[in-house]
């Protein structure tokens, strides 16, 4: 699922709303997070969040329109999300988005190089 924040129109503060979306989608599906043998917790969605320029707007034809974003930042959010798997965690935010929200919404990582396709 693809979710926009400043998009059609300006959001006052979307950084910090996208995180807060994200933290309020992780507490609806805690109880959907399934445990296995030894502890370790698996999350049924991962979120990654980046922010950044795109080009955004309707794709196709008449009958088939999508509106969707394309670029660096959406491009990074779906590295960010993926790399939620082998952190073992559900949201996983890129700096973009980081330098735009408070530091105390957020546990630092070891760093990461998203993998590139």
């Amino acid at each position: 699922m693809h979710a926009l924040f400043n998009a059609p129109l300006d959001l006052h503060d979307h950084p910090r709303r996208a995180v807060e979306c994200a933290i309020a989608i992780r507490s609806w599906a805690e109880p959907f997070v399934l445990c296995r043998p030894g502890g370790d917790r698996v999350w049924p969605h991962r979120i990654g969040i980046e922010t950044g320029q795109a080009i955004v707007g309707d794709v196709g034809l008449r009958s088939k329109l999508d509106y969707t974003a394309h670029g660096d930042a959406v491009n990074a959010a779906a590295r960010l999300e993926a790399a939620n798997k082998e952190l073992g965690s559900a949201i996983c935010v890129g700096p973009g988005t980081a330098a735009r929200c408070d530091a105390s919404l957020f546990r630092r990582s070891a760093p990461l190089c998203p993998r590139s396709r």
